[in-house]
């Protein structure tokens, strides 16, 4: 848990202080027209955080949604 906490903070600190080039110039569908680069960082980071806190859910037993006994 301690290195799921490490990995989504890192994440979400690389997903702001993001460099590269974050939206593309092409036509799409969507309504944010993001390099597929930069969707990566962000959906890790927010997969990451949801299940951390699962994790910590489950920890204090609000929920056991992840490691059911």
């Amino acid at each position: 848990m301690i290195i799921q906490g490490i990995l989504s903070l890192f994440l979400i600190i690389v997903s702001f202080t993001y460099k590269g080039k974050k939206y593309n110039s092409g036509w799409s569908f969507s309504i944010y027209h993001t390099t597929l680069r930069y969707d990566l960082i962000v959906f890790s980071a927010i997969t990451n955080s949801v299940i951390l806190i699962l994790y910590v859910m489950n920890v204090f037993g609000i929920n056991s949604v992840i490691f059911s006994k």
